[in-house]
């Protein structure tokens, strides 16, 4: 009778570990919760080279062409560090 008892408590032990792991694990990793910051994050980029083209667009020729380059790639590295 004992034997079974410490079975049963010892089973019932590691299901509400692996239960409380799991949702730990899904609640730290960002399943749970959709990531907000990450959405402004990205819009604010946009923005920036929105302005940023706009910008571009009083010059002509091969400066226009490296000042579109120059904003694409400071969008990139701004989404980047979104992530």
């Amino acid at each position: 009778m004992t034997s079974r008892r410490k079975v049963f408590t010892r089973l019932t032990l590691a299901i509400l570990f692996f239960c409380a792991l799991f949702v730990s694990v899904l609640s730290s990793s960002g399943v749970a919760a959709p990531d907000r910051h990450k959405d402004r994050c990205k819009q604010r980029c946009e923005e920036r080279y929105d302005r940023r083209k706009w910008e571009c667009k009083r010059l002509r020729g091969r400066e226009k062409h490296r000042c579109e380059d120059e904003a694409k790639r400071e969008r990139k590295d701004c989404k980047d560090g979104c992530r």
